[in-house]
């Protein structure tokens, strides 16, 4: 296999799971729970009450970036 043809194997799969993770993210958040603990994190800096609930009216409206590297060290082709 070819270094370009590894780097695009790469791209696809960075591609591929850039949106599955994202997917995913936008369906937990439209089911309103929070199992990546986002909310938790946010809670941790964030130490008024009017916070908490800031936080919960937002959330429901977060857009999520999501970067994504993906690297193949080994084929498991034999040349």
């Amino acid at each position: 296999m070819t270094n370009e043809q590894l780097s695009r194997y790469e791209k696809a799969a960075e591609k591929r799971l850039k949106k599955q993770i994202k997917e995913v993210l936008v369906k937990i958040q439209k089911a309103n729970v929070d199992p990546i603990s986002f909310g938790l994190r946010y809670r941790s800096r964030h130490f008024n009450k009017n916070d908490w609930e800031e936080w919960q009216r937002i959330y429901p409206q977060l857009a999520f970036k999501v970067d994504t590297k993906v690297k193949i060290s080994d084929t498991g082709l034999i040349e």
